[in-house]
């Protein structure tokens, strides 16, 4: 809990990123696993849903926009069927459906003759939408033409390139034990199809992006660089800018200084506005504790801030080690990136919406480590900032970005200590690249 990623790399977190890069699907519950494996055992894998759009179709408006909030809750979408296939539907369906998504062909669909011949030909044009990635069917009960209704789901199921989940609750009798014959899976609950829908659709997600470990490729002397350390130790900023900075990642400039007169010395080094930070193996979150002046510009703000971060220090009983003078960075956006060793699943790296928010925005996705640059471009995917600024079109280079933290991540894996958190929050995301501004090493067992 010392460093953010204690908060947005929890256990749970951690073993959803361990399935996911192995290909297992996480479940709930009991009967979660009875529905997922029976409709797995009865389902060809190769028409696993390629994305998370879904074509309900029922006999009744009302179990209709139940699937569709249904839908809503698990992630999954039910965007309108093309005008193409519409236009083809609308001569064949009974003239009262509603065939926009989610489907109702209504009662008349299997009552009427007329339209129950042409209903294999509905579902078929409903199933090759382009807007479409699954199919759900949801019957009710039904007083005419169930067993007929079952024969011709059997032959759909058997000739559609897509996946179809058919859910069947109080269905006349005789009619699951025939589609289940014929080799099909019926849901008894129309929410249980909906959530193994979601399932599946994120398992294949999964494995088109699947993030494998990548083998190490450096070594690095962790311990020349800290000595000798405990459990508890705080590796304080500096001496983490400077692991970082030996390990060749891009850090911003910065100098821990002891007075005032230094702090000016350092300003006019570094050159333009600087930040500093009062520095404190005590403090871990030195925003939140009032030990960060920003965007410094002169003599008079220099020397202010030291005296304000001294003071603020002494009243709060936190002994500093120094004042750290930095160069600041603007960017695009900011990242948060850091690893932590599981007990059980090795070391992880996280990435994520960056900056003071971070565990409000909980924006996050997780991989165990090391990872290479096509991996981390894979985890980085999956953020929502990351994939808000590529499709406005406003992301900086993501190969830069890419670059970094599958080089953190090697970093990472190469640390000596049974349980530890290495942290750089943030890293600013810019046309100009990526530069860590902040970095924090916690040691919690050697």
């Amino acid at each position: 809990a010392a460093a953010h990623t204690g908060a947005l790399a929890g256990e749970g977190r951690i073993w959803d990123a361990v399935f996911r890069e192995l290909g297992a699907i996480r479940v709930a519950s009991l009967e979660d696993l009875l529905d997922l494996v029976c409709q797995l055992e009865r389902m060809d894998l190769a028409k696993l849903p390629r994305g998370p759009r879904i074509a309900p179709i029922t006999t009744g408006g009302g179990i209709g926009v139940l699937a569709a909030d249904h839908c809503a809750r698990s992630g999954l979408a039910t965007p309108e069927l093309t005008a193409a296939t519409q236009a083809a539907l609308r001569p064949i369906v009974p003239p009262i459906a509603a065939i926009g998504n989610p489907i109702d062909l209504t009662p008349s669909v299997y009552n009427q003759p007329e339209f129950f011949a042409r209903f294999g030909t509905a579902l078929d044009l409903i199933a090759a939408d382009p807007e479409i990635d699954a199919v759900l069917v949801q019957f009710g009960p039904m007083g005419l033409r169930g067993s007929e209704v079952a024969r011709e789901l059997a032959a759909f199921v058997d000739r559609c390139p897509k996946m179809v989940a058919i859910a069947w609750p109080l269905a006349p009798r005789g009619v699951i034990a025939q589609l289940r014959a014929a080799g099909l899976h019926v849901f008894e609950a129309y929410a249980s199809a909906v959530s193994v829908l979601a399932r599946l659709a994120s398992h294949a997600a999964d494995r088109a992006g699947a993030i494998p470990v990548a083998p190490r490729t450096r070594d690095f002397d962790w311990t020349a660089l800290t000595g000798p350390v405990g459990a508890g130790t705080v590796i304080s900023e500096h001496l983490c800018h400077r692991i970082l900075r030996e390990a060749g990642l891009p850090v911003a400039p910065g100098l821990l200084v002891a007075s005032a007169t230094d702090a000016v010395a350092a300003w006019r080094m570094i050159g333009g506005a600087v930040a500093m930070k009062g520095i404190s193996a005590q403090v871990t979150h030195r925003a939140a504790a009032g030990l960060v002046a920003l965007d410094l510009r002169d003599e008079a703000a220099i020397r202010a801030a030291h005296a304000a971060l001294h003071a603020t220090a002494a009243e709060t009983g936190i002994a500093l080690e120094g004042v750290y003078v930095q160069k600041m960075i603007a960017g695009r956006a900011e990242i948060i990136v850091s690893a932590l060793r599981d007990p059980v699943a090795g070391v992880v790296v996280s990435c994520g919406a960056g900056g003071g928010l971070v565990e409000v925005i909980d924006d996050v996705a997780i991989a165990r480590a090391p990872i290479d640059r096509d991996g981390a471009r894979r985890l980085l995917a999956r953020l929502r900032l990351v994939r808000g600024l590529v499709a406005s079109r406003s992301a900086p280079d993501l190969d830069a970005l890419a670059g970094f933290v599958a080089e953190f991540s090697q970093l990472a894996a190469c640390a000596p200590w049974e349980r530890f958190v290495l942290e750089v929050n943030p890293l600013v995301w810019s046309a100009a690249g990526v530069t860590a501004v902040d970095g924090l090493v916690i040691i919690e067992a050697c």
